[in-house]
């Protein structure tokens, strides 16, 4: 008898990995397969393929070239020995944002914002300002010496930062 059978995907379609630019699916058969993983932008314009000719139970494909931040479909064919084919279609992912690997850079201050002494121990705190050209968070290092021994810092991601340096000496510079 002819195999008139197509195969079945056991589960579904798994999406294992995303980054900005790949995408990385897996899926198991009840039996060997080869497959075609279209992909594109838009569910009816499908212009990229992988092809696996390699029959195997379980494939594994790693799609590459995509933009980030973008919603791509899938359609998965598989087939057989005996070319019987069975269409997965529906899928979908979207791509991360492409990493940001600039610093951010300060574009306002810093700015002694305030300058207090306690009157019992005659210590100082002083409050700076600066404003960053991007969420972050900012560790200011200071010290009386070139080591720059302490820090201060702004656990809030944010644009404006206000930091308090506290105890520090009165009468003394600070770098």
């Amino acid at each position: 008898n002819p195999d008139t059978d197509p195969p079945v995907i056991l589960g579904r379609v798994l999406i294992l990995s995303v980054t900005d630019r790949t995408a990385q699916i897996r899926w198991k058969a009840n039996e060997r397969h080869s497959a075609r993983i279209e992909y594109g932008t838009h569910p009816d314009s499908l212009l990229n393929l992988v092809a696996i000719t390699e029959p195997a139970e379980e494939l594994e494909v790693q799609l590459g070239g995509l933009e980030p931040q973008t919603r791509y479909y899938l359609q998965v064919t598989i087939a057989d020995a005996s070319n019987n084919r069975t269409v997965i279609s529906g899928l979908s992912l979207t791509t991360k944002a492409e990493p940001d690997t600039l610093a951010p850079v300060v574009v306002a201050g810093p700015l002694v914002e305030a300058q207090l002494v306690d009157s019992v121990d005659n210590k100082a705190t002083v409050v700076l300002f600066l404003r960053t050209d991007e969420v972050a968070t900012v560790r200011v290092a200071f010290g009386q010496d070139s080591e720059l021994r302490r820090q201060a810092s702004s656990a809030q991601r944010a644009t404006e930062h206000h930091i308090r340096l506290t105890q520090l000496e009165t009468d003394q510079v600070y770098r």
